[in-house]
């Protein structure tokens, strides 16, 4: 087992103690898939613009909230944030005809437009801090092979009081027009009901979902919407069982040293990015990783503020 294993915070060498929505998401969709990203910490080399571009947008809302809450008016806190976005995305190249510069001065500057007049208030913590990129991790009543207990963790963008009630805001971008097959993909979610709980057990006991704003991007223009997810008590129950599930399946995939492929998942979606290596031939995988990919290990406790 390598050094690097042994000092992820999130890890007890290859075996995952710490899991987000991330981590538990790809080893449903694949175990394969998880052991690559996960185990062994793979990513495809190059740039990856609609991460990129994702983090830069949260990065701005982020930056415009906490201007808000510290007293700044809406023009203001707007005219500053877009500045600043200008100058700290000199760097940003990026020749994709969506997730470029220009599109994400345009959908921040068009967000703050459109919920100009917000009535969902960034809710303050009993530290005086406004509650936006906010971490979270529990224990559960699960134990790992080394005696600690598994933990559940996460990031959110921000909590508010909306319509007299606490919410998890998360901030979307998507190439998806909102039709209704695109708001159904968040009723169930995995990450919205880890959120939720998540929230209720470490920041409010009364928090009631998460509401969702999503920036629809296009070419030559962006389209907003807000709409709420949220659980029933059972429901949340049965994603809390559902994840305590797969945690001891990867405990028991550890333990046999074995990850299976789901084939069926290869296509899905843009496709998995380690396509290309699972199509070659067992003997060849690693003179592709060697050539292909590069290592940036996951970890879910790392903070923002770590991040940044």
């Amino acid at each position: 087992m390598s050094e690097e294993l042994e000092t992820i915070y999130g890890y007890d060498g290859d075996l995952q103690i710490a899991w987000d929505n991330t981590s538990l998401a790809t080893l449903r969709t694949c175990p394969r898939k998880y052991y690559y990203t996960n185990i062994m910490g793979l990513r495809p080399a190059g740039a990856n613009v609609h991460l990129d571009f994702g983090l830069r947008y949260h990065a701005a809302l982020e930056a415009y909230d906490r201007r808000r809450a510290a007293g700044e008016d809406w023009n203001s806190a707007l005219v500053n944030t877009v500045d600043e976005l200008a100058h700290t995305t000199k760097d940003f190249k990026s020749d994709h005809k969506v997730k470029n510069r220009n599109n994400l001065l345009r959908s921040v500057l068009g967000y703050l437009d459109h919920f100009k007049n917000d009535p969902a208030e960034t809710l303050i913590l009993e530290n005086g801090q406004p509650a936006v990129e906010l971490s979270f991790r529990f224990n559960v009543d699960l134990k790992a092979p080394n005696g600690e207990p598994y933990m559940l963790a996460g990031h959110l963008d921000r909590l508010v009081k909306y319509q007299d009630r606490l919410w998890v805001m998360d901030r979307k971008t998507t190439s998806k027009s909102f039709a209704y097959d695109y708001i159904q993909t968040f009723k169930p979610s995995g990450q919205m009901c880890q959120y939720t709980w998540g929230s209720k057990v470490v920041f409010h006991p009364e928090v009631q979902g998460v509401i969702i704003d999503a920036c629809y991007i296009a070419a030559n223009l962006d389209e907003y919407s807000r709409f709420p997810a949220s659980y029933t008590k059972d429901q949340l129950d049965e994603w809390f069982q559902n994840s305590l599930f797969y945690i001891k399946l990867a405990e028991q995939y550890h333990a046999a040293n074995y990850w299976p492929q789901n084939f069926e998942a290869c296509h899905v979606y843009q496709g998995c990015p380690f396509r290309s290596l699972c199509g070659r031939d067992p003997s060849m995988r690693d003179m592709v990783i060697k050539s292909d990919f590069v290592v940036d290990r996951w970890d879910p406790l790392l903070t923002r503020e770590k991040k940044e």
